[in-house]
């Protein structure tokens, strides 16, 4: 899924910030 995705890779740069 895209989604799925998409979400991990704005969950991972909030993550590192």
């Amino acid at each position: 899924n895209v989604g799925h995705v998409v979400k991990s890779a704005i969950m991972g740069s909030v993550s590192q910030n």
